[in-house]
């Protein structure tokens, strides 16, 4: 997935189009990587843990401490958690696959989209 700085007026109507056949093909697990021009609009360590996040493959669980030492900032695993938590697209920046140290998601209830996400995922 690529991160723009800006969104193209003249192509949000294709922009919509083809989100919705990226969330298509992912929902049938035939897309496991987006590829949207999306605008983050974080601080410089935020969009870093974001674009580390974009490149956990589907399925695929992390620790928060894993994606600090991805950014080079290994001591950062709560500002890691807190980056995760103000993600602007959950779906397009997968925050359901980085879990704690232990293994366990960490501040999500048994229902919320975060473990739907990750039960869709590990479904073969």
């Amino acid at each position: 997935m690529r991160v723009a700085t800006e969104m193209p007026k003249t192509r949000r109507g294709s922009l919509a189009a083809e989100v919705v056949r990226q969330v298509a093909a992912y929902a049938k697990k035939r897309l496991v990587v987006f590829d949207l021009p999306l605008d983050l609009g974080g601080t410089e360590f935020e969009l870093a843990v974001w674009r580390a996040v974009m490149t956990i493959p589907f399925g695929l669980r992390v620790s928060y401490a894993d994606v600090a030492r991805a950014v080079d900032r290994p001591a950062a695993h709560r500002g890691v958690a807190r980056a995760m938590a103000a993600t602007p697209y959950a779906l397009f920046i997968p925050a359901h696959r980085v879990v704690g140290a232990d293994g366990k998601v960490k501040g999500a209830a048994p229902n919320s989209m975060r473990m739907r996400l990750l039960a869709f995922e590990k479904r073969k």
